[in-house]
């Protein structure tokens, strides 16, 4: 295939002869070789002063296989075998046709781009037997005028009429292979068809009464006859009643049968496992014991905290009537649930006050050079919560050496220069985004650096589809002229939904560049900004010190200047998140107007609260650089939350998270009260899911600090206030108007 047209080739020649260009700066910018470009030059001599430019035209011999000593017959052979058995190597290729070479087949194959098993399967999941470029070999055989159209027809055993749709597709584009791709039609439905609606009737009836024949189903469903069910379960692979049968049973509930042990054995299962002489491994170490020892003294401390209380509570019902009694337990239970919202508001107004704090500290601080600037003196709040990211009270990152301080916090990072840039992957999540894709796409285009790719993972079912691969094509086709090496755009479309936005993240995560040092996740209807890598890749070297063996300060040169690695396999921080800035269309209406204030809210006091007192930060969905490498160790999850589920992975595993407001990415907020309901429905269901799995192998492991376990506790309720504040209303006012009763210690 000739990459360059004849007009293209005219003007390449007319730079070196008209323009005076060297050489070989020609040839390195259209990446052809010498040799070719004077083979060109020469023909364009050659001719008449007016064939110039017909002189370069490509010649008909270069449509041919000239060099191929394959037979049209083998060639076809070999696809035949291909579409069979995508799996076979050459050589068994090879040993199944007559006359033909390991060599042979493997010309074929990488001629029609078939020389890996992938895009073998690929091109067999296709169903397609001719591919582009075997289409215009066999239209070129034609067009040169050697042989007649039946004889080749022949040969490839295809038809006359379906030559001449090839020929004219061809001749009518101007001889662009393009025009000779397989044409599938854009049909969403037949005008026939059965509707979404009577399929899942259909499929309803199949559960309830697989034994049901197609009339039967067809007299039972309104607008749909005996054809339609038959045409819907040819579709849905369900057209013979075992097949029916089946697929009714696979919605039936399981039994479960769990094995039931003798009373004995129970007994002997439980004390294997405390007796170390018994138990199939060794007791645990010192520091492990220490660990448990600890677990257990403060379990036994709380035990004794709630068993006193309670005992003194019931002591205390005691001394009223019954009716009194009952009233009381209602208001026990309002003042308990009432304490839970004063602890979560009490955070509220911590958080607020170290924010307030570290603003007022702020003139006084270290910047990333080194140089300390001149400070007004420390409050009370500053020398608690340590600000300047030494060994304070609550700051739990000091352990991690280069993982916490308040890096993410400081707007200084102008000194911070990268030596290198790392190749960074985007990755696009894509749901029916038809009206914001372009969008997404022209702001990720336009990024400032020099080092990186862009990967849609689409799950759409719409225009989107279109829309993406048509941008995609355009723009990768405008680079390749343009001789540029990036930044490209692959677009991987996946048929179902199956595992969610996790799992579109996890196949991108498996087809980025081998390159790929970091990762960058953006939502489609979020527009970053041209700096938005490089300022990411400053906070990541920015909390990589070269520690000075204490594993807390970084070394300071003769001009007082720190050092940053750019190694960040050695740095515990595995993300740097940023703000999702919620504006494009905060005042839309009242929804836009709230959801806007909550989300500044939580990016301008709460996770800033979580950075400076070193708690555990959550990744949100969009808007965050993570490394490469630590991607590949954990993988993506299949929840729902997949941003929560992460988090939490990484923090099991010692890693940490750095927030930074000053990364930000302008996006919009959800516009109508269903979509908001479904999405916070979605978070809790996502968020309860994996507290539950996570809870007990978080608090319980060493490589959480103690901040950031406080933290796990805080948010595992988190979705449960609502309930509670229903239950503590519900018994507040039973207790006010129905019983009268208040307890004694507590004032109305």
């Amino acid at each position: 295939m000739t990459k360059y047209t004849a007009r293209e080739r005219f003007e390449i020649i007319k730079e070196v002869t008209k323009k005076g260009r060297p050489v070989a700066q020609v040839c390195r910018q259209y990446h052809i070789s010498r040799t070719l470009f004077y083979r060109w030059l020469s023909r364009y001599r050659q001719a008449e002063p007016g064939e110039k430019r017909r002189a370069l035209a490509v010649k008909g011999r270069n449509l041919l296989f000239l060099k191929n000593k394959v037979s049209p017959k083998a060639e076809l052979k070999i696809l035949k075998i291909v579409i069979e058995h995508p799996e076979y190597s050459t050589h068994k290729i090879a040993g199944l046709l007559a006359n033909v070479g390991n060599h042979g087949v493997q010309n074929v194959l990488k001629r029609l781009n078939l020389n890996t098993v992938d895009q073998r399967e690929a091109f067999t999941r296709k169903r397609s037997a001719f591919p582009p470029l075997l289409k215009r070999v066999i239209v070129g055989r034609v067009i040169k005028g050697d042989e007649k159209i039946a004889k080749v027809c022949r040969e490839y055993g295809i038809s006359r009429t379906i030559f001449y749709r090839w020929l004219n597709r061809y001749q009518e584009s101007g001889g662009r292979i393009g025009a000779l791709r397989e044409r599938v039609p854009k049909i969403k439905r037949y005008s026939r068809q059965a509707t979404d609606r009577q399929v899942e009737k259909v499929l309803k009836i199949v559960i309830e009464h697989p034994e049901y024949s197609t009339h039967k189903i067809a007299g039972l469903i309104t607008n749909l006859g005996n054809h339609g069910v038959q045409n819907v379960f040819q579709r849905l692979n369900l057209n013979t009643y075992e097949k029916r049968v089946a697929f009714a049973e696979s919605f039936a509930p399981k039994p479960v049968f769990r094995p039931t042990a003798a009373f004995w054995d129970r007994i002997k299962l439980v004390w294997a496992k405390f007796v170390p002489s018994l138990a199939p491994a060794p007791p645990p170490a010192w520091d492990k014991r220490k660990g448990l020892l600890r677990s257990a003294a403060f379990g036994a401390l709380f035990t004794l905290g709630f068993g006193f209380i309670s005992y003194r509570w019931l002591m205390m019902l005691s001394q009223f009537p019954p009716g009194t009694r009952i009233g009381l337990f209602f208001a026990t239970i309002a003042l308990t649930v009432g304490s839970f919202f004063f602890l979560y508001s009490l955070k509220y107004y911590i958080t607020i006050a170290l924010i307030l704090s570290f603003s007022r500290e702020s003139p006084g601080e270290e910047s990333f050079s080194g140089r300390r600037k001149e400070r007004n003196g420390q409050n009370l709040l500053a020398k608690i919560f340590n600000f300047n990211g030494g060994n304070g009270l609550l700051n739990g990152n000091h352990r991690n050496g280069n993982g916490g301080g308040r890096n993410g916090l400081s707007n200084n990072v102008q000194d911070v220069k990268l030596k290198r840039y790392p190749f960074v992957s985007i990755h696009l999540p894509f749901y029916n985004e038809k009206k914001v894709a372009k969008r997404i796409l022209d702001a990720c285009t336009s990024i400032d650096y020099p080092n990186f790719e862009i990967i849609v993972c689409d799950d759409s079912d719409d225009e989107t589809v279109q829309i993406v691969q048509t941008y995609a094509k355009k723009h990768n086709s405008k680079l390749r002229r343009q001789g540029k090496k990036g930044p490209f755009i692959e677009v991987l479309h996946r048929l179902t939904r199956e595992g969610f936005k996790g799992a579109a993240l996890g196949y991108a995560l498996k087809r980025m560049d081998p390159r790929t040092e970091f990762v960058v996740v953006f939502d489609a209807d979020f527009v970053p900004y041209p700096d938005t890598l490089t300022q990411f890749l400053k906070y990541f070297k920015a909390s990589n010190p070269v520690p000075d063996g204490t594993g807390r300060r970084p070394v300071p040169d003769g001009t007082g200047r720190r050092h940053y690695s750019e190694d960040y396999t050695k740095s515990n921080v595995a993300v740097v998140g940023g703000y999702q800035w919620h504006v494009l269309n905060k005042s839309e209406n009242w929804i836009t107007r709230g959801v806007r204030t909550e989300y500044a809210g939580s990016y301008v006091i709460e996770r800033p609260g979580r950075e400076l007192t070193g708690a555990l930060k959550q990744i949100s969905g969009s808007v965050y650089m993570a490394r490469a490498d630590v991607l590949k160790e954990i993988g993506w999850g299949t929840s729902i939350t997949e941003d929560f589920q992460m988090t939490l992975r990484l923090y099991e595993k010692g890693y940490k998270v750095v927030y930074t407001p000053y990364v930000q990415a302008p996006a919009e907020c959800v516009s109508t009260l269903k979509r908001l309901i479904r999405q916070r429905m979605r978070w809790a269901e996502g968020h309860s899911f994996n507290i539950k799995k996570m809870f007990l192998k978080l608090m319980t492991s060493p490589k959480l600090t103690l901040m950031e376990k406080l933290e796990v506790l805080y948010i595992s309720p988190y979705y449960l206030q609502a309930a509670f504040f229903l239950v503590g209303t519900l018994c507040w006012l039973l207790a006010e108007t129905v019983f009268r009763a208040r307890l004694p210690f507590w004032t109305a």
